[in-house]
């Protein structure tokens, strides 16, 4: 039996990791033994665990946020999570917190030798919006973990980052097509463009004053869902798994929307034509706008010119756009009890284009219209439906005459999903799946599709864009950091 302690039950807990570790239960020995949380919610996560038939799962409370005022845990914290490793055996750990308190949480699993499973990003730091400090101590906050993790020499314990396009079946092509011209011609993926339009339109007021996926903490988009798209370009853009070398320095350069910036491009007379009556007059907004300063809230949207390069020339550019002001169901001012993250008129839209010089280019487009609780009337695998995957493939065809010219790929041609798959999540099922599997010796480490070791690349770009965000009136140029 694999023991699991959930650190964190929240909005993605309770939308993921506890209805695949429910779920799984009938195919994998697996046990939730124990969650924490604040002491203040405790009331609301028995009454979900309730729900789930999860009775016998003990609910441990922090009367305050771990790593709210530092990343490290206190003494009586590390006791109380002592305490209960010890008493139920706990064999592996999520962590699903606020990204502040994941650098803790995680060493305290590895340095007790449990396994770890990590929500992302792996590690965030207050103000890295405005702090190059800070935002370069989320790289040395990873390499921290990652060298603790290596020192344990001990190949059973896993540790692992939830990172789902990697497990997406469209993407894990993409990869194997990258492949094949690259063991046909050495040419490695010269250009990645990711769009990544996340559909979650918040009032202003609400960027202000969220708790969920805050603003108010000196991080936004990169530290939200932005991660997946600066996480796919590296991990499609990686050929060190053929046999090169890889680059050995990053270069990046970025620009950011702040909410200031935000408010600027919708005002409050444009929300009121397109909304009618306001919850917030525009008098308040202004006084809850003042309580912060513009440069300490975190960005809204990220834009980011990056380049991958080794021994001072450029193998890849990658270009990034993630965005939380994109294409949206919402046509309401206030959300009237639904949640902000997923249940509030949340259309996605992702796009990524791959070249490798001129022998391959790989467009994929995963295109929603429409939010959840519309998309059942949609196509699952059809443009605007929840599953809508679809990869163009276009190869040099006059250099190689078994190569096609064009290629058109569905999700629909690369995998047939159950009803209990579509409930809790495809990749979702596959990460705890794969995660429970590697715990209980029945792959290897090696194996894992998202070890933590991977993730230095993706966290380097995400910590060089805010490095680079912080330092902008310094005239110093594009932020490097050596691979």
């Amino acid at each position: 039996m694999i023991n699991v302690l959930l650190i964190g039950v929240g909005l993605h807990a309770r939308r993921a990791h506890l209805p695949a570790l429910v779920g799984l239960r009938a195919h994998r020995p697996v046990a939730v033994r124990a969650v924490v949380d604040l002491a203040e919610r405790s009331a609301g996560i028995t009454a979900h665990l309730d729900d789930l038939g999860l009775t016998d799962v003990e609910v441990i409370a922090f009367d305050k946020a771990p790593g709210s005022a530092a990343p490290s845990l206190d003494r009586r914290e590390l006791a109380l999570l002592d305490d209960v490793a010890g008493r139920l055996s706990i064999d592996a750990v999520v962590v699903s917190t606020e990204p502040l308190a994941h650098r803790g949480y995680v060493e305290w699993a590895l340095r007790r030798g449990l396994s770890v499973l990590i929500d992302k990003p792996v590690t965030a730091r207050a103000g890295m919006v405005s702090s190059a400090e800070a935002a370069r101590g989320t790289l040395t906050d990873f390499d921290g973990l990652n060298a603790l993790h290596r020192a344990s020499g001990r190949p059973d314990q896993i540790a692992g980052v939830v990172a789902h396009r990697r497990y997406h079946p469209g993407f894990r092509r993409v990869r194997e097509l990258i492949a094949e011209v690259f063991e046909a011609t050495g040419c490695p993926v010269t250009t990645v463009n990711a769009e990544y339009g996340d559909g979650e339109w918040r009032m202003p007021w609400e960027v202000y004053e969220q708790e969920y996926h805050p603003f108010s903490l000196g991080y936004g988009m990169l530290a939200h869902s932005g991660y997946h798209a600066y996480d796919t370009a590296a991990w499609l853009a990686d050929t060190t798994r053929l046999g090169s070398p890889g680059p050995d320095e990053l270069t990046i350069t970025s620009q950011f929307v702040t909410p200031a910036d935000y408010l600027a491009q919708l005002p409050y007379p444009l929300l009121e034509r397109a909304l009618g009556a306001l919850p917030v007059g525009e008098r308040e907004l202004e006084r809850i706008a003042a309580k912060t300063p513009d440069h300490h809230m975190g960005e809204v949207d990220a834009h980011a010119m990056a380049a991958l390069r080794r021994d001072g020339r450029t193998l890849t550019s990658i270009n990034l756009h993630t965005v939380h002001c994109s294409l949206s169901a919402r046509a309401w001012a206030s959300p009237g009890g639904r949640n902000l993250y997923t249940s509030n008129g949340r259309v996605k839209q992702e796009t990524y284009t791959i070249k490798q010089g001129p022998f391959q280019s790989i467009k994929v487009a995963l295109w929603q219209s429409a939010p959840d609780w519309d998309r059942d009337y949609l196509p699952l695998h059809e443009i605007g439906g929840d599953r809508h995957c679809e990869i163009h493939v276009f190869r040099n065809q006059n250099l190689r005459k078994d190569w096609k010219s064009h290629e058109a790929i569905s999700l629909a041609d690369l995998e047939t999903v159950t009803d209990q798959q579509l409930a809790v999540g495809p990749g979702k099922l596959t990460i705890t799946g794969e995660f429970l599997d590697a715990v209980a010796g029945r792959i290897p480490a090696d194996r894992l599709t998202s070890p933590l070791a991977s993730h230095r690349l993706a966290t380097a770009m995400v910590a060089g864009a805010y490095e680079s965000w912080a330092t902008r009136d310094s005239a110093r140029g594009p932020v490097t950091i050596a691979l």
